[in-house]
């Protein structure tokens, strides 16, 4: 989801520098930023957004410059005074127009949408959401500040296992641009479909199966592409199948072969 707007960038990086003074508490029953507290229990679901900064800058005055030096020289002589003219007018419409991409955090509640801040760092907008969703699914004991401006994640948990909190998920949901599908159906894919696929693929981080994550992540960026093709989501379930039973995983097969099919409806 792209969302351009005409701030002025510096104003823009003003506002992101502010928020990134202020420190993002997650836990498995709150998130708490600025002075605001997010129930985990009414947090529908979290996503990026993209933001495009524009900022114009005139380069028109060496055109200028030079159309009066030539003005001038040539006063008297009407070639010169058309060349003059032309800079001018070169000049007065030099303007360049640039644009930088910034990333949001975005939290879907019960009571509406909130955009809690920006970073022009995608990843870690993309591990922050991550981090989100595993207190939402209540895996393990999640009790984390992070500090937005410097990217350092202070973790306060206790009596937590070291591979359990260095889980972070292959893969970012994002399916706001699916305009038609039914609101049931984004429910399902932001909620329990995002929910099983994330199992798998913590069973398969726990045993260093990487072939598998990747499938699972094939998954995922069919379905955020604009056109998801139901033959690449199956053909890429089929190998992730194909892992998780050649490791003995089948605990959880049968609800991941349900969800993918129900997906592959959607888009068929």
């Amino acid at each position: 989801m792209s969302d351009e707007t005409k701030m002025n960038i510096e104003e823009f990086r003003q506002q992101m520098n502010k928020s990134s003074t202020i420190p993002l508490s997650i836990s498995n029953n709150i998130i708490k930023y600025g002075g605001t507290v997010y129930p985990i229990k009414n947090i529908s679901y979290t996503s990026v957004v993209e933001k495009e900064v524009s900022s114009e800058k005139w380069n028109g005055l060496p055109f200028i410059a030079i159309g009066v030096v030539l003005f001038l020289l040539g006063f008297g002589y009407f070639l010169f005074f058309i060349f003059s003219i032309v800079l001018f007018i070169f000049g007065a419409k030099s303007y360049k127009t640039n644009y930088q991409t910034f990333y949001g955090l975005v939290l879907q509640t019960n009571s509406g949408s909130s955009e809690l801040f920006f970073s022009a760092d995608k990843d870690f907008i993309i591990k922050i959401s991550d981090l989100i969703i595993m207190a939402m699914e209540d895996s393990g004991n999640i009790n984390q500040t992070i500090n937005i401006g410097e990217q350092i994640f202070h973790d306060n948990s206790t009596n937590i296992k070291h591979e359990e909190h260095n889980y972070i998920s292959n893969f970012h949901l994002n399916v706001t641009h699916h305009h038609g599908l039914s609101k049931e159906d984004l429910a399902f894919l932001t909620n329990d479909f995002t929910n099983i696929l994330t199992k798998l693929d913590k069973q398969f981080n726990d045993i260093k199966e990487e072939k598998g994550r990747e499938e699972i992540k094939k998954i995922i960026e069919e379905i955020n592409s604009d056109k998801p093709r139901p033959s690449a989501i199956k053909k890429a379930y089929e190998k992730a199948k194909a892992i998780a039973e050649a490791n003995d995983m089948i605990e959880n097969l049968g609800k991941v072969g349900t969800a993918i099919a129900s997906v592959i409806t959607m888009f068929t």
